[in-house]
């Protein structure tokens, strides 16, 4: 997992709410700039966020150096660079929740009176050729599901 990845799913998750866990976590970053982003990004939007602005500000004084602490440009360009990252982050996650979306609605349009799904591959070919970058997460989404009519095509796509 990259460090802009263990920022997000702090944020995602809301660990900075859990002091202890949170210190695990973000002990994991190694990019300071993505460490001290999200850090000041917390503090800053302590309200929207439902983060402990005092106990942000805590931990930024045990985790950052005073010449870190004292340098505005670059706290402010860690929480730019973090919350570029982030933005990022957000807009690969919309697109896969988006083909998601798209996929579910390609298999309930194939839906029998027996419940069971008619599709074929010729129904979603095009949308598993478009979108190759997220079949993995499609097939373990449909194992989750029990879904295990539609993995065969996956899996011939995912090889391809």
């Amino acid at each position: 997992m990259t460090d802009a990845e263990i920022a997000y799913n702090c944020v995602f998750h809301k660990t900075y709410q859990n002091k202890v866990e949170f210190l695990i976590e973000i002990k994991k970053i190694t990019d300071r700039k993505i460490l001290i982003g999200l850090l000041m990004d917390l503090s800053i939007r302590d309200k929207e966020f439902e983060s402990d602005k005092n106990q942000m500000m805590q931990i930024c004084a045990e985790l950052m150096t005073k010449s870190e602490l004292e340098d505005t440009e670059f706290l402010t360009n860690s929480v730019s660079y973090y919350q570029n990252l982030i933005a990022e982050i957000n807009n690969k996650e919309l697109v896969k929740n988006t083909f998601l979306a798209d996929f579910y609605s390609k298999l309930m349009e194939k839906v029998n009176d027996d419940g069971k799904y008619e599709v074929s591959e010729e129904d979603i070919k095009d949308l598993l050729l478009n979108n190759k970058e997220h079949l993995t997460h499609l097939k373990e989404k449909l194992i989750n599901s029990e879904l295990y009519e539609v993995i065969p095509i996956v899996d011939k796509y995912m090889n391809i």
